[in-house]
């Protein structure tokens, strides 16, 4: 994907001034991800994130929360242009480099020898859709450069197929689980929450969705909780982990 790193997107973090004296560092995010709730990220759904997006470094930005009514200005102090700090979607990543040789062999084989299996492979989960939804609507009141016009017209013909998962059942790990696990490296032990998902489509964060074609996707696929499992890693030692716990009420809540 191709971006401006000048201009406060989706993913961007930035640094702004309320004229209080204090400056607040915010990363925008796209409506629906759950880390809006969070104090750091400000939505493209909410009063600010509208007035944001777009917006350089000393660019003044005024709008009113709509909730009160109350008229605010800021000031956008700086904008992290280094692609080191900006928020790393997985779709950010050409989808080769998220993958392990033997995943692109079974795919190639998948493709070649039947591609309804090689279809059905990336299948959509309903939260993704739900994210490509908001992000079409999002370019439907942008003006788009060339490159936006291509994401657009792709987003509309994904949303046609409506290539869905099916709803995940029993309490294996399977596209559209909503995963509990822990991993252990050495004596440092850390948690992790996320959508288990076939393959990114819009703006799945990292940490939030687990590709099933990448490492740790492909280590855990198909496992129940309690059950343990190693992730490899080159040039260091496997990572030992635990699944905890396996939701797959989650996804058919998304539906209802």
């Amino acid at each position: 994907m191709n971006r401006n790193f000048e201009m406060i997107d989706i993913g961007t973090g930035f640094t702004v001034n309320f004229g209080d004296g204090e400056k607040d560092r915010t990363v925008l995010i796209e409506e629906g991800t759950t880390s809006a709730g969070h104090s750091m990220f400000a939505s493209t759904a909410s009063d600010f994130g509208k007035a944001v997006i777009g917006k350089k470094a000393g660019d003044k930005v005024e709008y009113t929360v709509s909730a009160t009514g109350r008229k605010i200005s800021a000031t956008i102090e700086s904008i992290d242009n280094i692609r080191s700090h900006y928020t790393n979607f997985i779709r950010e990543k050409d989808f080769s480099q998220r993958v392990s040789r033997d995943v692109k062999r079974r795919l190639k084989y998948d493709k070649a020898a039947n591609l309804y299996t090689y279809w059905k492979g990336f299948a959509m989960t309903p939260s993704q859709k739900e994210l490509l939804e908001a992000e079409l609507r999002r370019l439907d009141h942008t003006v788009l450069s060339q490159s936006e016009l291509k994401r657009k017209s792709n987003i509309e013909r994904l949303l046609r197929e409506n290539n869905m998962a099916p709803l995940p059942v029993g309490d294996r790990i399977q596209p559209g689980s909503h995963v509990q696990l822990f991993l252990k490296d050495g004596e440092e032990i850390t948690e992790m929450n996320f959508e288990f998902i076939n393959k990114a489509v819009s703006t799945e964060i990292e940490g939030e969705y687990v590709e099933k074609y990448s490492p740790l996707g492909q280590a855990i696929v198909g496992l129940r909780p309690g059950q343990s499992f190693e992730l490899r890693r080159n040039h260091q030692p496997a990572l030992e982990g635990m699944i905890s716990s396996v939701d797959n009420d989650y996804a058919l809540e998304r539906v209802r």
